[in-house]
């Protein structure tokens, strides 16, 4: 009786993901992008879009999705971003924006999410034609099939049902992509301006993500764990599509990126040994009582700067030219083992503080969520070998 069940949950796992596939398995969607150029046309004419023209845009797949996962505010923003790219009305207080250096606002996400989506509605307007093109001639399925090869790289024993394909929406905003929900979410000139081997790469990024949320639980990660979690997540899926650090500063440079911007990135890719150093002074002076655990996780919460991105991408390049590569991928699910593996990296310069590490180790890990254990996953896949 137990054999047969176990059969009927594992076959029915089984249709599940081959039903998620069948469904997926569609043309990029980017109705959003017309949506954007409509309401263009209309600002730039000096019209007004009625309300139901803006709610009409949001309701696209992408936008729809994104305003409701990422932050309330999206939809106020991009409205703001359009108003002031098109609106000849408002050309001193886009010129005003637009001269703030991103050194001066990194730290405010707010002025520099405005700041970036402002430069990239502009570039997507004089790209409007080339832009619209390219989508006519998209191979989905192809694309899929190779970002899912490249990502297979990054996992060891990868359990194919698990490598699920994800519909894209291509829409209007920042110039990254970024997986929400159901959905990876595109910028329509991020997308224009990658090349095809750097969209196969970003696409594979994108699916370690989804393939990693079978594993990991971080919604009720506190927040010193939480962000050790994100490093982790963001420093493994940032060797599949970056090459180095001054590669991708030139290819911010050509999505369109100021330069302040790419000047504050490598300030802070540079600077990650002392800011692993500032949190560890900042945990052991929550350790010995010297400040409140309110007090603590909002600092912590202050590490995560351009998402996290160059202080993790300079952690795992360090782990991965110190010879540990194997191993980062292997516990790609631990935090714990992660924080070691950089421990090690650096063992010749510098060394974590023992009672940070044992604090980290102690710290209980989220599992409420998570639908399988990397550790069973993988011994039972090299059990079938």
């Amino acid at each position: 009786m137990k054999k047969s069940v176990f059969i009927f949950i594992i076959v029915s796992i089984l249709f599940s993901f081959n039903c998620l596939y069948a469904q997926s398995e569609v043309s990029v969607e980017h109705s959003s992008i017309n949506g954007f150029f409509r309401i263009a046309d209309k600002l730039a004419s000096g019209i007004e879009p009625i309300e139901e023209e803006w709610n009409d845009w949001f309701e696209t797949q992408g936008y729809k999705i994104c305003i409701a996962e990422t932050f309330d505010e999206r939809d106020l923003f991009t409205r703001k971003a359009m108003d002031l790219t098109l609106n000849q009305a408002k050309v001193g207080q886009r010129d005003s924006i637009m001269n703030i250096p991103v050194t001066d606002i990194v730290s405010d996400w707010e002025s520099l999410l405005i700041r970036v989506i402002l430069q990239n509605f502009m570039d997507i307007k004089e790209n409007r034609s080339a832009i619209t093109e390219q989508f006519q001639t998209i191979n989905y399925k192809q694309w899929l099939a190779d970002a899912g090869n490249r990502l297979k790289n990054f996992l060891v024993n990868p359990v194919d049902s698990l490598i699920s394909p994800i519909p894209v929406s291509i829409l209007c905003m920042e110039p990254d992509a970024l997986i929400i929900s159901v959905i990876i979410a595109w910028d329509c000139k991020f997308f224009y301006k990658q090349t095809e081997e750097e969209r196969i790469d970003m696409l594979a990024h994108e699916m370690f993500h989804a393939y990693r949320k079978h594993f990991v639980d971080e919604s009720k990660a506190p927040g010193f764990i939480k962000l050790i979690y994100l490093w982790q997540n963001e420093g493994i899926v940032d060797l599949i599509d970056k090459k180095s650090a001054s590669d991708l500063s030139s290819a911010f440079i050509r999505y369109g990126l100021p330069q302040s911007y790419v000047d504050s990135y490598d300030d802070i890719y540079q600077s990650t040994p002392q800011t692993i150093k500032e949190l560890e002074k900042l945990t052991l002076s929550f350790i010995h009582n010297e400040i409140s655990e309110k007090e603590f996780n909002s600092k912590v919460s202050g590490f995560i700067q351009f998402g996290g991105h160059p202080n993790t991408y300079y952690m795992t390049t360090l782990i991965k030219n110190a010879g540990f590569e194997k191993e980062l991928i292997s516990t790609f699910d631990s935090p714990v083992e992660f924080m070691k593996l950089y421990n090690k990296s650096i063992a010749k310069e510098y060394r974590l503080n023992d009672e940070f590490m044992n604090y980290l180790e102690k710290t209980k890990l989220p599992t409420n969520g998570a639908h399988y254990k990397a550790s069973e996953v993988q011994r039972n896949a090299t059990l079938r070998k």
